[in-house]
């Protein structure tokens, strides 16, 4: 082999032993970012300081009939009375 190839391969080497190691290292940061959001869902499940509660009791505030009431109560909104709504039926396929 010229003398040449000899150097372009071991270029070609060294960025592929580099690729390998940046996605080993990416690999193990992803690891202990997942790892750190576990033990952060643990400890707030656990510590007694109601986070979790609170967490659990947004999905009691964001139900429809909630969203309703805030609607009516805090933007004075109301529902429309008859006649003031209109329904349009389209046919499938213009037809």
């Amino acid at each position: 082999m010229p003398r040449s190839s000899h150097g372009l391969n071991a270029l070609l080497l060294l960025a592929v032993v580099l690729c390998a190691l940046s996605v080993v290292d990416f690999t193990a940061q992803g690891a202990q970012i997942i790892h750190r959001a576990a033990a952060g869902k643990r400890a707030d499940a656990t510590d007694g300081s109601g986070v979790g509660a609170v967490a659990a009791g947004a999905k009691h505030r964001a139900t429809p009939r909630r969203v309703g009431e805030l609607a009516e109560q805090k933007m004075q909104m109301q529902l429309p009375a008859k006649g003031q709504t209109i329904f349009i039926r389209v046919a499938p396929n213009g037809k």
